[in-house]
């Protein structure tokens, strides 16, 4: 249990170093270690930072290397573990959060327009873990943002495999059930 309640300091901590942080390589460094916690203790570090972190991708989404961090961040935050109905799933729970905000799914989409590999693919596969989570919802999103579709459309013509097919996956499940 003292473990639990170190590492439950240590997020308060780090989340206090991303909103103070002025320098770059200081909030890199509290994303790195946010990243790294967000495997084992999903519910303080999505609890706590995800807002932190949303607003970081907001400003300083030019550093590729902080954005894929806060981006594969999210990824584990709104992940779900094992076998647990969508109502007590926290993964779901979390993606619900983040779904509700149509300034989140437009960053997201301003995101996949970049076409820095680091920032491109992690976007897409979060797009997708958002899709499987809360399909409706994100469907909505798409639909209401403008240029939304064609933004994800232009993934298809990625000139790497591995961005298109994920595109591809990702449009058709944003295409089923309507």
């Amino acid at each position: 249990s003292s473990g639990i309640n170190a590492e439950y300091g240590a997020i308060e901590k780090l989340c206090d170093r991303l909103e103070t942080a002025t320098l770059l390589d200081d909030r890199r460094d509290a994303i790195r270690a946010l990243r790294a916690l967000s495997k084992s203790f999903q519910v303080e570090v999505g609890t706590h930072a995800m807002d932190m972190l949303i607003r970081v991708i907001t400003d300083d989404s030019s550093d590729v290397e902080i954005t894929e961090m806060v981006i594969e961040t999210l990824n584990n935050v709104m992940s779900s573990k094992g076998d647990n109905p969508p109502e007590t799933d926290l993964g779901v729970q979390f993606t619900e959060m983040f779904v509700k905000s149509e300034t989140n799914i437009s960053l997201l989409l301003s995101l996949i327009e970049e076409y820095e590999f680091h920032v491109r693919w992690p976007t897409v596969k979060l797009l997708i873990l958002l899709l499987k989570n809360k399909s409706k919802e994100l469907q909505d999103r798409v639909l209401e943002s403008p240029m939304g579709i064609s933004k994800l459309m232009d993934l298809l013509s990625d000139s790497r495999e591995v961005i298109r097919n994920d595109g591809l996956l990702l449009m058709i499940k944003l295409t089923k059930n309507n």
